[in-house]
């Protein structure tokens, strides 16, 4: 900014010489006139390809603050949405529970497994929630459930892989020569 303001003052300085050698061609030859000119003119180009970088800059700025401005307004939605379920004497959290099974007779390859390269079982599950919730909840899952075959590692993954208002998404697989006949995950979300 200090630049900035330099370039300027010297934009005016310049500008009140050019003009006043212009005015006074006897006392300042034409020689010094043309390299105030020149100059002027290197400066106007200096000034321009500033005033576009800071004009660039701008522009990126004004872009963010209203990606900001949008996430402030959608916060101020949801706390409206919480107030007003507070004012009417409804429950402001909410929470939905559920849960999810794999077995062999729906994934006849889970006790059959087709090497180490194989991943078997539920990849982006959506689970919809009965209700959206009014903002994102907090997912939560755990198994229930666990009936491996004997003798064989026991390789089960369940994973929250994102979570909507109205739905989560999550990976429930297991992989090499894990066998087993089911497996059951409860899960819970808690929001508002």
């Amino acid at each position: 900014m200090q630049i900035f303001g330099k370039v300027i003052v010297s934009i005016i300085v310049i500008t009140g010489l050019y003009f006043a050698f212009i005015y006074t061609n006897d006392v300042i030859d034409k020689k010094i006139a043309a390299a105030v000119e020149f100059k002027l003119k290197a400066l106007n180009i200096d000034f321009s390809d500033k005033f576009q970088q800071n004009n660039l800059a701008l522009e990126k700025a004004l872009k963010e603050s209203n990606k900001y401005i949008q996430e402030i307004r959608d916060t101020a939605n949801i706390i409206e949405k919480i107030a007003g379920k507070a004012k009417s004497g409804l429950n402001i959290i909410a929470f939905d529970s559920g849960t999810l099974a794999l077995n062999d007779k729906q994934m006849p390859n889970l006790s059959a497994p087709a090497g180490c390269e194989a991943n078997r079982g539920e990849f982006n599950k959506k689970v919809y929630f009965d209700k959206p919730f009014i903002a994102v909840p907090n997912v939560s899952v755990s198994f229930s459930v666990l009936d491996f075959a004997h003798g064989e590692d026991h390789r089960l993954r369940v994973k929250v892989k994102s979570v909507y208002s109205d739905h989560f998404v999550l990976d429930f697989v297991t992989w090499c020569n894990t066998r087993m006949s089911q497996a059951e995950v409860n899960w819970l979300a808690v929001g508002y």
